[in-house]
């Protein structure tokens, strides 16, 4: 991340604090792939770029030529040393870059990280990318020791920079949008707030047809969306060569550009009528199950109206995982600042050490056919951590994992507790404790810590077993060829897909083992092992029911996004400034469509956080009532703490 010269020290700190830009002697030297081994040239810590293009090398070609205030203007670009040592070598100036202490040629360069690039009319008011490389003080082409020096070569150089700095402009104006709308995006995160807040309190009172209404305005927006992108289709021209979706620049170009192409409006069509039909089955097949899900969903929601701080709760656990994130990135960056150098090869020779290879520049020596004007050198490269250092990243990985699944585990035993109070509770409103969710909290602190750190154990090893897998498959995509190859992505493609399925199956496990510690205060494998034998006994409405309400809920989560994006589509999009007062206008933005984007994706997460506690409190309830059965079943008199309706429903009978 930092500039590092050739020795390895960081520019801008140090003995070089008053030269923070790293200059590369000869830039074309970094265009082969050697370059990614550290580019094999001279590198050096200088106080401000060249401002000038210029070229030694071909000054001193030149007759009779006086080039001694270009060779001290050289300086400060060469490899520092003394003054004695100075005036020695520049009696024979071709030997200064024969001997690679001193640049050739010198590019006209703005510093970039630290880093000075040349530029090609990449940034304003400087030189169009047509121009020649030219001295400004003469008329003749730059030279260094392989020849001339063409344009083309420095701009294939730095073409991916080019391509990051064009971006530059677009990013700009996305940040200017961004702040000239920041009070409209804010007023887009509190409506996301209220039409959540609203459609869960909505639920509590006609969970019934708030689901009905959800199924029915999702296939609503999707049939207007299939019927509305048919007619576009339709009515538009063939596109023209050269105009497709996939040559639209995305830096360049604003959304008006896809808008205009038509195979645009057929990839929306088609996406479209896809998930209509996907949806239409899904709901003609579960239709049997809703009745019962509704049920459910209705039971839910009376437990988080009656703990309606439940809806703010999962702040709390994001602020957890927030300081786990901190907590890693710290102690990451200090085990990164205790890296050591490393050194390699540059310039190989035959019979000498290769090309990237690990080499000591104190003891380090250039094989004799090595010519003398190209001798092999022992470059800087990075900066490496240690093997002791790689073992603690290792860990700190692994305590990254372990602290995030903690945070969330510890935040569905908190909700789960105050739940279960809930429905374990005969009378619903005098038998649940004031503050439900800071008695569990209690409990939990209490009494369940090792629980939660058990699981989320148990979760992590299996991530870290998925994070090692992934490194071995990006180390035989480097290193291995052939028929073996394909042999070894398919077996470790197998281990993927069974260790995701097992961390997947775990985390389920673990959810429901979490609810049974909440209700009844076992330890973390006497839950696992009851709510493993709840689902066993319970597959068919366990399979069915539990992914129905999550259904039916996602659906409700996508009709409070899909309200929010409109009304923001519609605001910035200008549809409201003829109907408003000038104060009241939406701002004029460069592209429209970003705090659409950003209003859109905040709702989605808000949305998540809401129905996140409707899905726990929903996973809780269900759990209880498998519980409530098997408690009674074995009892003459049954006494069940589920509602009327629910054990209606489920055809349980009361003796």
């Amino acid at each position: 991340v930092y500039p590092s010269n050739s020795s390895g020290e960081v520019c801008g700190r140090g003995e070089n604090t008053d030269k923070p830009n790293l200059l590369f002697h000869d830039l074309t030297s970094c265009y082969s792939i050697e370059s990614v081994l550290g580019c094999p040239t001279p590198q050096v810590c200088v106080e401000e770029c060249p401002k000038e293009t210029t070229s030694l090398w071909a000054c001193l070609l030149i007759p009779n030529n006086k080039c001694e205030d270009l060779l001290e203007s050289y300086r400060k670009y060469c490899v520092p040393m003394t003054d004695e040592q100075w005036n020695t070598e520049k009696q024979e100036p071709k030997k200064l870059m024969l001997n690679r202490l001193c640049p050739t040629y010198t590019l006209a360069s703005i510093p970039v990280i630290g880093r000075c690039v040349p530029d090609f009319g990449i940034i304003e008011n400087l030189p169009s990318n047509e121009s020649s490389i030219s001295s400004s003080t003469a008329d003749y082409v730059i030279e260094n020791i392989d020849g001339e020096l063409k344009a083309d070569s420095v701009f294939q150089i730095i073409k991916y920079l080019t391509e990051l700095l064009n971006a530059r402009e677009f990013a700009e104006k996305v940040w200017a949008d961004l702040i000239s709308s920041w009070y409209w995006i804010l007023g887009g995160l509190l409506l996301s707030m209220a039409v959540s807040f609203l459609w869960i309190l909505l639920m509590r009172f006609i969970p019934g047809p708030m689901i009905y209404i959800s199924m029915f305005c999702v296939m609503g927006l999707l049939g207007l969306s299939t019927a509305y992108s048919w007619i576009k289709y339709s009515s538009m021209e063939d596109s023209k060569e050269g105009e497709g979706f996939f040559d639209v620049n995305p830096i360049t170009d604003d959304l008006s550009t896809y808008l205009a192409i038509k195979d645009t409006w057929l990839v929306f069509f088609i996406l479209s009528v896809s998930m209509l039909i996907i949806l239409a089955l899904i709901l003609l097949v579960l239709r049997s199950r809703v009745n019962l899900a509704v049920a459910l969903i209705s039971e839910s929601s009376k437990a988080v109206s009656n703990i309606m701080s439940s809806l703010f709760f999962p702040v709390f656990p994001f602020l957890l995982q927030l300081a786990v994130v901190a907590f890693f990135c710290l102690v990451a960056a200090f085990l990164a600042s205790t890296s050591e150098q490393q050194f390699v090869v540059a310039h190989e020779c035959s019979g000498g050490p290769r090309n990237g290879e690990r080499c000591e520049p104190s003891s380090f020596q250039a094989d004799a056919s090595c010519p003398v004007d190209q001798p092999a050198q022992c470059i800087f490269y990075k900066f490496s951590p240690s093997d002791t250092n790689n073992y603690l990243q290792i860990y700190n990985i692994f305590a990254l994992f372990w602290g995030l699944f903690f945070a969330s585990a510890f935040g569905e035993m908190i909700l789960s507790g105050g739940f279960s109070s809930w429905y374990w509770a005969m009378d619903k409103y005098k038998d649940v404790p004031t503050f439900t969710l800071l008695a569990s909290l209690y409990r939990t602190v209490r009494y369940h810590l090792g629980t939660i750190a058990f699981g989320s154990l148990i979760i992590a090893i299996i991530r870290m077993i998925r994070l090692v897998l992934m490194y071995i498959k990006r180390k035989v995509d480097e290193e291995m060829k052939g028929i073996w190859k394909k042999i070894a992505k398919v077996i470790l493609c197998l281990f993927s897909c069974f260790f995701w399925c097992l961390e997947k199956f775990l985390k389920f496990i673990n959810r429901n083992a979490y609810i049974i510690t909440a209700s009844y205060g076992h330890n973390f494998c006497m839950s696992a092992k009851l709510a493993f034998k709840l689902i066993l006994n319970n597959m068919a409405r366990v399979a069915v029911l539990d992914k129905v309400t999550d259904f039916l809920l996602f659906l409700g989560k996508l009709v409070v996004v899909g309200i929010v994006g409109v009304c923001s589509y519609y605001v910035f999009s200008g549809g409201l400034n003829d109907k408003v007062p000038l104060e009241l206008e939406s701002p004029k933005l460069n592209y429209f469509f970003v705090p659409v984007i950003l209003i859109t994706l905040s709702a989605y997460m808000i949305a998540s956080c809401f129905f996140s506690v409707f899905s726990m409190a929903v996973d809780t309830v269900f759990l209880c009532v498998l519980l409530d059965i098997e408690k009674n079943k074995n009892e003459s008199q049954k006494q069940y703490h589920m509602s009327k309706n629910l054990w209606k429903i489920l055809n349980l009978k009361k003796e």
